[in-house]
């Protein structure tokens, strides 16, 4: 990606960002997440920014066609034998041959049942939904036992004792420059200079607090907890399981403390990126740009008052995913004497339920592999700090 270098640092974000918004984004995401609503509905995502003017949603198994017609089943694209999913993207997966779709097909949507009966129920085609329509309405469950699935309304996020709201996806939270480090930590920087005893980082996202996310990576405040905001951070994880992950305090960080390290990474996918040591920084070297002051107060949160040196969407490290639950319909298929139901189901396996805004931490003993999300990666490759 060319950076024009006639223009100031924030001149190019903003050329970069204008460009990135007018040009055509395909999703490219992982299986078990579905847009729903905008340019690449019912495609796959990561992310909220996957789905222009739409969201990424949890995907839902239903079967369609076949005597389980509208039901819901465990092995999309594939069916079960044995106990477990023959192919598909939960291959391997524990299921069970009852939830096959006889004589049909298992299929993930993102599409729920507009009005009726089955108001809420995922769908694959308007004869599913009696009374309403099939739509990807670009909904989302917001916290809640249906954290991240497809709703009409707030009746649909309620499983009795855990309800969500429903609403569109919250704005995307714009990364800045901050420093880590030093008699400024935490305060808006452009140069190393800025930053005395520290250096000038991109920051992360993470929620702060709450009961399921609690310093987990989010896009917007609708990846996290109600009450709990999507929340920009200059420091990292200094070991651990999350090492070189964005953090807000030391409880985010098993095997490790939360910290400014004063140390940047410089060249590859993590360029600006803050560190621990080259290890962090694939492609590229870890670099302090003096000698490191420790910040005044460094267990308190993040502090500082940015004003606001936006440097738009660039790689954002994330850990491994745990399970996500999903709803199963536990009655047979619309018709006479059908009662829908909603029970949340976390049988899914980490390796095929992928990241997406819904914001989940690494497994145990996981290494945490680092995932770009490259919508700017060249915003910074124009930097100032080397020798």
């Amino acid at each position: 990606m060319m950076i024009v270098p006639s223009l100031s640092r924030a001149a190019s974000a903003a050329l970069l960002v204008a460009l990135l918004l007018t040009a055509p984004q395909p999703a490219s995401g992982a299986p078990g997440f579905l847009c729903s609503g905008g340019t690449n509905s019912g495609l796959e995502c990561d992310f909220d920014t996957d789905c222009p003017s739409g969201a990424c949603l949890a995907a839902q198994f239903v079967c369609e066609g076949g005597s389980r017609d509208a039901d819901f089943c465990d092995c999309p694209g594939a069916a079960c034998v044995g106990g477990t999913c023959n192919g598909g993207i939960l291959q391997g997966a524990s299921c069970s041959t009852a939830n096959n779709c006889s004589g049909g097909t298992c299929r993930q949507t993102a599409q729920v049942c507009s009005a009726g009966d089955v108001k809420g129920f995922a769908c694959v085609n308007n004869a599913q939904c009696p009374g309403g329509n099939c739509v990807a309405n670009g909904l989302l469950c917001w916290g809640g036992a249906f954290f991240k699935f497809a709703c009409v309304d707030s009746d649909d996020c309620d499983d009795g004792s855990d309800p969500g709201i429903c609403r569109a996806p919250a704005a995307t939270i714009s990364l800045e420059l901050w420093c880590s480090a030093g008699s400024q930590d935490g305060s808006d920087c452009e140069f190393d200079d800025d930053c005395p005893g520290g250096a000038c980082v991109v920051t992360q996202s993470v929620c702060d607090g709450g009961p399921t996310a609690d310093g987990l990576f989010c896009e917007s405040d609708t990846d996290c907890d109600p009450g709990s905001p999507c929340t920009l951070t200059q420091r990292i994880c200094n070991a651990g399981s999350s090492k070189s992950f964005g953090c807000l305090r030391n409880n985010t960080c098993p095997g490790g403390q939360c910290v400014s390290t004063g140390r940047v990474c410089v060249d590859g996918g993590f360029e600006d990126f803050s560190c621990v040591d080259s290890a962090d920084c694939p492609d590229g070297e870890c670099f302090q740009p003096g000698p490191v002051t420790p910040p005044p107060t460094s267990t308190a949160p993040v502090g500082g008052t940015p004003t606001n040196t936006p440097v738009g969407g660039g790689p954002t490290r994330r850990p491994t995913p745990i399970p996500t639950p999903t709803r199963v319909n536990a009655s047979p298929g619309p018709g006479p004497g059908f009662t829908p139901t909603r029970t949340p189901r976390t049988s899914l396996t980490p390796q095929v339920i992928k990241e997406s805004g819904c914001n989940v931490a690494p497994a145990a003993g996981s290494s945490g592999p680092l995932l770009y999300l490259l919508i700017a990666a060249g915003l910074l490759v124009a930097r100032r700090r080397r020798p």
